[in-house]
């Protein structure tokens, strides 16, 4: 009697780690979704990034091509009210 009483505690305790390793499993699983998700936000991130230093570096010579011809504008202007 005894050691069925053993065996059906062992059994249970079996069920416990099975069903303890599954949820685990599980959890897993969603560590796993989660972390490939944040890879792809931070891939999609530094795609933004890269792409608005170029443009920004596009913009800052575009500036200074206007400040240049506003510079010989003012010179032609001062030049012109010389004369």
């Amino acid at each position: 009697q005894h050691i069925i009483k053993l065996v059906s505690d062992l059994d249970l305790m079996i069920g416990d780690v099975s069903t303890a390793s599954s949820e685990q499993a599980v959890g897993v699983e969603e560590i796993i979704k989660g972390v490939s998700s944040l890879e792809h936000v931070t891939h999609v991130n530094t795609q933004n990034a890269k792409s608005a230093s170029g443009h920004a570096k596009e913009l800052n010579a575009q500036a200074t091509a206007v400040k240049d011809s506003v510079e010989v504008l003012n010179s032609l202007i001062a030049r012109k009210k010389v004369s």
